[in-house]
């Protein structure tokens, strides 16, 4: 038997996504300024959230903490921290938008990082930051075969805009005497055979798909597109991962 929502506690599915759009916040790691921050939390533009602290037992069931104001002022004065029995969650953008930070520090040995940000000319600013970030932090390098850089696999085609790979294939070194990891990094790009409806949503919208986030209100066209083309660059990716490690390309090309 299916459990009753409302018997449901800690937080939801939904809860995260609506947190995850947390752009502008009192808190906002290290964008954060004691002046910003106290306007931000007085004038309460607040899209973070006061979320259970997974380390302190059993508070991470809870919604919510009870004494509100104790923590509107923690919010007010940046004082929040890890230690605390709840903690701040906002945008992961804030520190470091794809996840691959907490995800190496736990010492994964197999990643799928899916960068849907923003990224009109193929920079690959987030990518960036999370490799310089684990091996200044953490003492981890992330590399990429040399046959694989960013900078040329993963552009779009000037002509077609199609690219030569929908994601690449790295290496993590987690240092002597431990077993090396494995990362995938999947890039929100036009690859060949998608759906007619898609192509025609490209062909009209030139900078698909990587239109600006300050768009909140997608339509339906604009939904399924994003959608079928997340669906088309997972079944390239999920065709590569079932082959064994020995026979497994560096990048799955268009």
């Amino acid at each position: 038997m299916a459990a009753d929502p409302e018997q449901v506690s800690g937080p939801r599915l939904g809860m995260t996504f609506a947190i995850s759009g947390a752009a502008a916040s009192p808190n906002m790691g290290y964008h954060s300024s004691p002046a910003v921050t106290f306007l931000l939390a007085v004038f309460n533009l607040r899209l973070g959230r006061w979320c259970g602290n997974t380390a302190v037992h059993p508070r991470w069931k809870e919604t919510g903490p009870r004494n509100a104001l104790r923590y509107l002022f923690a919010e007010l004065l940046g004082d929040t921290h890890e230690a605390s029995p709840f903690i701040y969650l906002s945008d992961g953008g804030h520190f470091e938008n794809l996840g691959l930070y907490e995800l190496v520090r736990r010492r994964c040995k197999r990643i799928v990082l899916s960068d849907a940000s923003a990224d009109p000319g193929f920079q690959g600013d987030d990518l960036a930051n999370a490799v310089a970030k684990c091996r200044v932090d953490l003492g981890v390098t992330v590399t990429f075969d040399s046959e694989n850089r960013f900078t040329e696999r993963m552009r779009p085609d000037e002509k077609t805009g199609l690219v030569k790979a929908s994601f690449l294939k790295g290496t993590i070194d987690y240092g002597p005497g431990e077993t090396p990891g494995e990362l995938f990094y999947l890039k929100a790009s036009l690859v060949s055979d998608l759906d007619v409806d898609i192509g025609n949503y490209a062909a009209t919208h030139k900078t698909f798909p990587h239109e600006t986030t300050a768009d909140q209100f997608f339509d339906e066209t604009q939904f399924e597109s994003y959608l079928r083309l997340g669906n088309r660059l997972g079944a390239l990716l999920a065709a590569e991962w079932r082959r064994p490690p020995s026979e497994r390309q560096p990048s799955v090309t268009s």
